[in-house]
């Protein structure tokens, strides 16, 4: 795997398809698993109950927010992981009613780079990736 990005990232370097290193990352990452838990990233899921999970500014420095909709109610969890799949971050575990919500992620203490929200309902695991720089 290691020769192949390497390969990859190289080629897409030469024939200047990819300016930076986070650039090929992010538009490479397909899907990932965390804690035994398959999530897409960036490909629409039909849900009864989220509408969407953004968050803004991305890439960020110092913080992003991160916003979601409800179209019912339901027991909702927010978490940020890093791309090693450790938790750095519950925003927000509660019941909550439908409609629009934002909560701020401020990375404290953390190493620029690759970070995911997960969304998850009772339903449903809804993943975004957002990239925090210096």
């Amino acid at each position: 795997m290691r020769d192949l990005l390497r390969t990859d990232v190289h080629e897409d370097f030469q024939d200047g398809r990819v300016d930076t290193l986070l650039e090929y990352l992010s538009a490479t990452v397909a899907e990932f698993d965390i804690a035994g838990k398959k999530s897409s990233l960036d490909v629409p899921q039909e849900s009864s109950v989220v509408k969407y999970l953004n968050s803004y500014p991305n890439p960020f420095r110092n913080s992003t927010t991160i916003e979601f909709g409800l179209n019912q109610s339901a027991e909702v969890e927010l978490v940020v992981y890093d791309v090693l799949g450790r938790e750095v971050e519950q925003l927000v575990k509660a019941p909550l009613s439908d409609g629009h919500y934002r909560f701020s992620f401020y990375p404290h203490n953390l190493a620029p780079g690759l970070y995911f929200s997960q969304l998850r309902t009772g339903q449903l695991t809804k993943t975004g990736k957002m990239i925090y720089t210096k």
